[in-house]
């Protein structure tokens, strides 16, 4: 997964670690993805990040060899969730973190994702 290939967590002596990426764009990612989730589990609380699936509003041009998690925008029509991305998608940009309300998965593939395509979405809190 990019960005945050250097992210780890484990227990050691009833000690939970989370260690996430020093670049800040992959520190919000992951904490939203892993780090926000874990910890409220561990106060009896779900998690505030909603997971649903949404739409593309745009094409997403570039091919990738891995997931890559990006910052986006989406917005509710009739029912569905349109997702697009918020700015660049350079994971040491950091402009776009004030106006991010979600977080979609571009999967590995070899194809541009088309307008419209299914992608897993993250809808942030607070926001």
């Amino acid at each position: 997964m990019r960005p945050g290939s250097v992210t780890t967590a484990f227990v050691d002596d009833n000690t939970l670690i989370i260690a996430l990426s020093g670049n800040p764009g992959a520190c919000y990612t992951g904490f939203y993805l892993f780090a926000e989730p874990i910890l409220r589990r561990f106060v009896g609380q779900p998690s505030h990040c909603q997971k649903v699936t949404a739409n593309l509003a745009r094409v997403y041009p570039k091919t990738n060899g891995y997931d890559k998690i990006l910052r986006g925008t989406y917005r509710l029509n009739d029912g569905r969730y349109q997702v697009q991305l918020n700015g660049s998608d350079v994971s040491g940009s950091l402009g776009n973190l004030q106006s991010t309300t979600c977080l979609f998965k571009i999967p590995h593939s070899h194809e541009p994702l088309p307008l419209n395509a299914e992608v897993e979405t993250w809808l942030l809190p607070f926001k």
